[in-house]
């Protein structure tokens, strides 16, 4: 009898509640941006409380300049050009003397790069030593001209980092908390959404920045604009690269 007390007792007992889950913070691979072409990866660790996340972002976003834009140059060098001849032409044989050891050098030197970075020294080095082979002005800008017009074909793939720390204020929405940052104070604002598992949007709006020196004064164009990447824009691009670099310049 004693036993079958125990055992309606030990029955009676409700069992311990299962430990939940924890709930893995939010990321996203390679979200494209809505307007441009990049792409960013979002990352996150859990922060010091329960709505909080410390995020790093990585952003890759490949360029290229206009045809418009590169005739607009190519014109302007040739206004330039033509107002200030003689002293282009000095210039011109002073770069072209500094230049020829090392296009010699390039242009006769064993290569072990692979094929397509060896045939874009090649091309490149030849369209830089074009306009010293010139004897006239008209085929020095036209020469300049053709090395402008490269620009257009020119891939240039950049990547960018930062990190910060965002609150979940519902489900599927987290924020920053602005505050000045950078040279310029930028103050910027971050919103990230999630429609479900694998759809997300990050919205970034830089919201004010100092004004006060040239610099900073470019980066207020862009003041209360979003600058948005959605996992619902199309995350393939079409573009007419004849060179591919990572160099500030447009080539190495």
């Amino acid at each position: 009898m004693r036993h079958l007390v125990f055992l309606l007792l030990l029955a009676s007992v409700p069992a311990p509640a299962a430990t939940p889950t924890p709930e893995m913070p939010p990321q996203f691979i390679n979200i494209p941006a809505v307007e441009e072409n990049a792409w960013l990866t979002m990352e996150c660790t859990r922060g010091k409380t329960k709505d909080e996340v410390s995020c790093v972002f990585s952003q890759v976003r490949i360029e290229q300049k206009t045809e418009s834009k590169a005739m607009e140059e190519a014109e302007k060098f040739r206004a330039e050009f033509l107002k200030h001849s003689a002293a282009t032409r000095r210039e011109l044989a002073k770069m072209c003397a500094d230049w020829k050891p090392t296009l010699q050098k390039s242009a006769e030197a064993p290569s072990n790069e692979p094929f397509g970075r060896d045939a874009a020294r090649i091309e490149l080095m030849a369209l830089m030593a074009a306009p010293c082979a010139c004897e006239d002005d008209e085929c020095r800008i036209a020469a300049f001209s053709k090395l402008i017009a490269t620009q257009e074909r020119i891939c240039r793939i950049r990547t960018s980092s930062f990190s910060t720390t965002l609150r979940r204020i519902s489900k599927n929405k987290w924020v920053n908390t602005p505050v000045p940052a950078g040279l310029c104070n930028a103050v910027t604002a971050i919103v990230v959404e999630r429609k479900d598992t694998s759809s997300w949007t990050f919205t970034q709006t830089r919201i004010t920045v100092d004004k006060d020196t040239e610099l900073c004064s470019g980066m207020a164009a862009n003041i209360n604009r979003p600058y948005v990447f959605s996992s619902d824009a199309p995350s393939s691009t079409k573009m007419d690269c004849r060179f591919v670099t990572t160099s500030i310049l447009g080539w190495d």
